[in-house]
């Protein structure tokens, strides 16, 4: 239960941080585009040159506090979001440096990061209101089995969040802790130790188990 707490407050924390880091983005958005319409206003009146020369001062100010803007936002949601994965990470990157297309790419991870700030929050709260019913419990506890070539880790699961959702709702969670590199025949054998570990570590007698692919 301590463990649960920890995720829970552990989650809020980096949903807090990723939210302050959306609102900043669509701050920069706005006000970018508040300043570009300004600035062509300016430019439109006085001529390009004229609007360089008398204006430098706040045109640098306003670079320096839009760049300042964009580079926290940006480091808040890559640190803490889990829906922008790796491919749109590196698209941010790659497209970062292309006027015009930089900005749709930062709306697609502003679009992101809100709408999985609000199903994440939506998510704490489903499971605060639930948490007595156990909904997820089991007579026998879960053995997770994964697919060809993974091995269970503990920083790198192969099953993403399901595990720690179940277990915030009561499910008791195993691994199936086997080569899955190894004939059909051979990994049979390491589950069928681990069941017999599991049923007389916890005298359950049976386990329910979730596979994916080879397991």
């Amino acid at each position: 239960m301590n463990e649960i707490n920890k995720e829970k407050t552990f989650t809020a924390h980096r949903l807090n941080i990723l939210t302050a880091g959306t609102v900043i983005l669509i701050i920069f958005l706005l006000s970018t585009a508040v300043c570009l319409t300004g600035l062509i206003i300016r430019i439109a009146q006085n001529g390009f040159l004229d609007t360089l020369r008398t204006d430098w001062p706040a045109l640098t100010a306003l670079i320096l506090l839009e760049s300042a803007l964009f580079w926290i936002g940006i480091i808040m949601v890559y640190m803490t979001s889990v829906q922008l994965g790796i491919r749109l990470r590196i698209i941010g990157i790659i497209c970062g440096w292309i006027p015009v297309v930089h900005l749709i790419v930062l709306i697609l991870i502003v679009k992101t990061t809100a709408s999985e700030a609000r199903f994440e929050r939506h998510k704490l709260k489903l499971n605060e209101r639930r948490a007595g019913e156990q909904v997820c419990r089991t007579r026998y506890p879960i053995l997770m089995v994964h697919g060809v070539f993974f091995r269970d880790f503990k920083y790198l699961n192969y099953w993403g969040r399901i595990p720690a959702e179940l277990e915030k709702n009561g499910a008791v969670i195993y691994y199936g802790e086997h080569q899955s590199a190894a004939s059909v025949e051979d990994s049979a054998r390491e589950l069928a130790d681990r069941i017999r570990q599991i049923t007389e570590e916890t005298g359950c007698g049976k386990v329910n188990v979730i596979a994916h692919s080879k397991g």
